[in-house]
């Protein structure tokens, strides 16, 4: 961890006043990330480290929150409650984006930052999504209805965005019905296209846009509703879908899942597997999934997000839970002719909120020009950056609201721009039970 100074800062954010203890100075910033050594093989890399004991899972919840009956306030004004904020290594522009919870961040091809985010509910329920346009947010509705998330959003080597999220296909909720929804980005709006399938699937979604064009995602059709666990949702360029069955067997939702592609086009997915407690990498063949473990030490795998790089490198980041507010960040990765995973201890956190706040994603990761990754997680009181510099990683924090009268909605999404700038969403929680919150932007400048 980079000792650092702290200040306290008096910060403003969508009308709630607060202090915020900011990480700032450092005795001795690294270069550029950007120019560091890659990431290398497994032969150099730091050796593995040993998680700690396994826990106990949190027991499976039957159905989501209790829902609102009325839609939340209207969205922030466009560009409006900005702030500045400084970490050990970088300058933070903070921006409110709106009203709701549950982002997730794509780079355009262009450069443009892309977010989209939901507020879920069986009344006055949306999914929203924009782009960041000469510093203004311009962010339109996507849908509207009674929807569940992590949601995600993309945008294709085309420039077109495309959001996915978990639509209850109800005005209430029925187990009986549930399904992945897709919504694209036109001219005139957004058009909408089920991925269909039996049961009440596609839950904790995921997205990714290969440069082919094709959609890959994945969710979970859940145990609490007579799943069987994850799936995996194929769109191609004429707009024809594959549904298939990973073999996970029966999963709860709210532990997260990941996809992403190969330079073959081959399509693989993570999930915490959680009747043994442990990450797991499923691979598709010919219409068929294998399965491996990637981390069995401890209660390993929940949170986690897959990227693979251009060398056909994986690189996984995800928590290993250790007490019952506690975990460990935790990155893996191997490449191509490696026969085993390496595998660092990055971080803990120690405020995370087990209890039923529905599903999450605490990590998320991207690996810069340089072949490094980086990592951004978060708890409820916590929200950190993680960047390998070519011998360690170095952690910061980038905003701690302990002080604020909002907490951080432990859900958080990272994207790097072709100049290796950070940009990243995530919510702070203005009110529970119903879920509700201000979507936060922040882009971070190298010091």
């Amino acid at each position: 961890m980079i000792t650092s100074r702290r200040k306290t800062i008096l910060l403003t954010l969508a009308g709630v006043s607060a202090v915020a203890a900011i990480a700032c100075g450092s005795d001795d910033p690294p270069a550029t990330f950007a120019t560091q050594t890659p990431f290398p093989t497994s032969a150099a890399q730091p050796a593995a480290t040993q998680a700690p004991a396994a826990t106990t899972a949190p027991a499976a919840t039957a159905a989501p929150v209790a829902e609102p009956t009325t839609a939340p306030a209207s969205d922030a004004p466009a560009g409006a409650d900005r702030v500045d904020l400084t970490s050990d290594n970088f300058n933070w522009l903070v921006e409110v984006v709106g009203t709701g919870t549950k982002p997730a961040i794509a780079i355009a091809p262009d450069g443009t930052p892309n977010i989209a985010f939901m507020f879920e509910a069986m009344s006055g329920g949306f999914v929203k999504a924009g782009a960041r346009v000469n510093g203004a947010w311009d962010i339109s509705t996507v849908a509207e209805g009674y929807f569940y998330g992590p949601l995600d959003i993309d945008v294709g080597p085309d420039g077109v965005a495309k959001v996915a999220w978990h639509d209850h296909q109800a005005s209430s909720f029925q187990p009986n019905l549930g399904d992945i929804e897709l919504g694209i980005k036109t001219a005139t709006g957004w058009a909408r296209k089920t991925l269909g399938d039996d049961g009440h699937d596609g839950w904790d979604t995921r997205l990714i846009i290969d440069d082919n064009g094709i959609v890959h995602a994945a969710g979970i059709d859940p145990r609490e509703f007579g799943g069987d666990g994850v799936e995996y949702y194929r769109v191609d360029t004429n707009g024809d879908v594959t549904v298939e069955a990973v073999g996970s067997g029966s999963l709860t939702y709210k532990f997260a899942v990941s996809v992403d592609v190969d330079s073959a086009g081959t399509a693989y997915v993570t999930y915490y597997d959680q009747s043994s407690n442990d990450l797991i990498l499923a691979t598709r063949g010919d219409g068929s999934w294998s399965r491996e473990t990637v981390d069995a030490e401890g209660d390993a795998g929940q949170f986690a997000e897959l990227v693979i790089d251009d060398n056909d490198r994986f690189h996984i980041s995800y928590a290993t839970q250790t007490g019952s507010d506690e975990a460990v960040i935790k990155y893996a990765t191997k490449g191509p002719g490696e026969s085993g995973w390496t595998i660092t201890e990055v971080d803990t956190l120690s405020n995370i909120f087990y209890g039923f706040e529905g599903a999450r994603e605490l990590t998320s990761i991207k690996i810069d020009s340089a072949g490094n990754p980086w990592i951004a997680y978060t708890d409820e009181n916590n929200l950190k950056l993680a960047v390998w510099d070519g011998s360690a990683f170095r952690t910061e924090t980038i905003s701690t609201p302990a002080d604020r009268k909002a907490v951080f909605g432990q859900l958080v999404s990272l994207e790097l721009d072709a100049s290796n700038v950070p940009h990243i969403a995530t919510f702070e929680v203005t009110a529970t039970g119903p879920l509700n919150g201000n979507v936060l932007y922040f882009k971070g400048t190298a010091r």
